[in-house]
């Protein structure tokens, strides 16, 4: 039986954050994520924890658009929260929202983080511009 390779998440790992499936001592549960991954395309562990794993996911999609995308980011003035800034700006710091959150998450424990939704309140005042 051949080994599968670990899918890298090259964004993630400059932040030195593993991203999912979490790893976990074997438990003897390895065949049914293997069937979970098999049927769904992913499996329970990326559930354990779901605002991180939707935190991950926004992240290296949002870092992978900004690097690969051939528009002007500068063309389009936005306005949020009362601030004016180009499409790039706001993409840069929708970007930076995600990484503290992923960051800052690391190192407390949940019950204890209030989890700002302003990453998501801007992600959905971008959402009409993420295309190209």
């Amino acid at each position: 039986m051949t080994k599968r390779k670990q899918r890298r998440h090259k964004y993630l790992e400059k932040l030195g954050i593993y991203a999912f499936p979490f790893r976990v001592e074997p438990c003897g549960r390895a065949d049914g994520w293997k069937k979970q991954q098999q049927t769904y395309g992913f499996d329970e562990r990326e559930t354990w924890g779901l605002a991180g794993t939707m935190d991950m996911l926004a992240y290296e999609r949002l870092c992978m658009y900004r690097d690969v995308n051939c528009i002007d980011m500068d063309f389009h003035q936005i306005e949020y929260n009362g601030e004016t800034k180009s499409y790039g700006e706001w993409l840069d710091i929708l970007i930076d929202k995600f990484e503290k959150s992923m960051l800052e998450a690391q190192f407390t424990v949940l019950e204890e983080k209030e989890f700002a939704n302003d990453r998501w309140l801007l992600f959905d005042a971008l959402k009409g511009y993420l295309w190209w």
